[in-house]
């Protein structure tokens, strides 16, 4: 990641989080110095999949008070999300006085969006082509993303 990345982990903290950034790459870098979760199956073929987003998202209609799929732990989660939704930001980071929550997404297409709770069900996540590539044992009982979050 170093390669990509540059010198500095700064990248990976989003400004709104509470999270505090790696000083570098060294052995003291984890998922709790990451603030956004990666879409496994994104790619430029489906210029709309979800590559990433803040890592603030969780489950349900109703907007989680903490971080929703991402522990507090930072050990991290491999989500299957149906298409059918629904899923929700939670208030920590970019609601802005939203009271349905609000987010980030990064696209397959390489552009950015900051969405909604209602946006990203209905224009986002229900147009979003599902993940093939699951592990054995874990395909999803319907059409679903694959997310997994720090």
């Amino acid at each position: 990641m170093q390669n990509e990345l540059g010198q500095s982990p700064k990248l990976l903290i989003c400004p709104a989080d509470e999270r505090n950034a790696a000083m570098d790459f060294s052995n003291n870098f984890d998922n709790t110095h990451i603030s956004y979760f990666v879409g496994v199956s994104a790619n430029d073929a489906h210029p709309q999949s979800l590559m990433s987003g803040d890592r603030n998202l969780g489950p349900g209609t109703k907007p989680d008070p903490d971080y929703g799929f991402s522990p507090a732990s930072g050990k991290g989660n491999d989500v299957a999300i149906p298409i059918s939704g629904p899923v929700s930001w939670s208030l920590k980071m970019h609601s802005a006085g939203n009271r349905g929550g609000a987010g980030n997404i990064l696209l397959g297409d390489g552009s950015g969006q900051q969405v909604s709770t209602g946006a990203f069900n209905q224009n986002w996540l229900s147009n979003a082509p599902p993940t093939a590539d699951w592990p054995a044992g874990h395909v999803p009982a319907t059409p679903s993303i694959r997310l997994v979050f720090p």
